[in-house]
């Protein structure tokens, strides 16, 4: 237990860090959904990804990173349907 709560104080520390970010931008975005990752907020993780990607279209980086979590979002929908 004593893990999870680091990992959990290290999320709201990365989030109050990212909340002082006064501008959305791509990048912004990009951390907003490694911090829910982590949180396992996917859904969420998710959308903060589309937004970098439609911010900085040309991000390799973001790009890729929303093409996995996409993927990952698919097989969890087929493995509920064939489970």
């Amino acid at each position: 237990t004593g893990g999870k709560k680091l990992a959990a104080g290290y999320h709201d520390y990365a989030q109050a860090i990212i909340n002082l970010i006064p501008v959305k931008s791509a990048r912004k975005c990009y951390i907003q959904s490694e911090i829910y990752a982590h949180r396992q907020w996917f859904n969420e993780s998710l959308k903060q990804l589309k937004a970098a990607v439609k911010s900085a279209p040309k991000n390799e980086t973001y790009k890729a990173r929303l093409a996995e979590s996409e993927g990952l979002k698919q097989k969890e929908k087929d493995k509920k349907a064939n489970g």
